[in-house]
C-alpha cells in the first residue's frame, strides 16, 4: 500500500512536467544490483540537451517498440 500511495504521489507532481520527464519501469535483472527488476524510473528527456554522456551514467534508449535500460560502460 505504501508504494502505491508513492507512486501516486509522483504521478501528481510528473504529469504536468511530462513534456520534460518520463516514467518507465525496468525489466529483467541485467542491471542488478544498481536497477531491480519493476523499478519506476523518472527519465529526465532533455538530461543531454548541453553535455554528453559520460562513462557509468544510466541510459535509456529507444529501440524499436521498446525501451532498453543500459549503462554506459566505453566512450569513443
Amino acid at each position: 500500500m505504501k508504494h502505491l500511495w508513492c507512486i501516486m504521489v509522483m504521478l501528481c507532481l510528473l504529469v504536468p512536467l511530462r513534456r520534460q520527464y518520463a516514467l518507465s519501469f525496468s525489466f529483467g535483472e541485467s542491471m542488478l544490483p544498481t536497477l531491480a527488476a519493476h523499478n519506476l524510473l523518472v527519465i529526465d528527456k532533455t538530461a543531454y540537451a548541453d553535455c554528453e554522456p559520460s562513462r557509468g551514467d544510466i541510459v535509456v534508449a529507444r529501440y524499436q517498440d521498446e525501451f532498453l535500460v543500459k549503462r554506459i560502460v566505453g566512450l569513443p
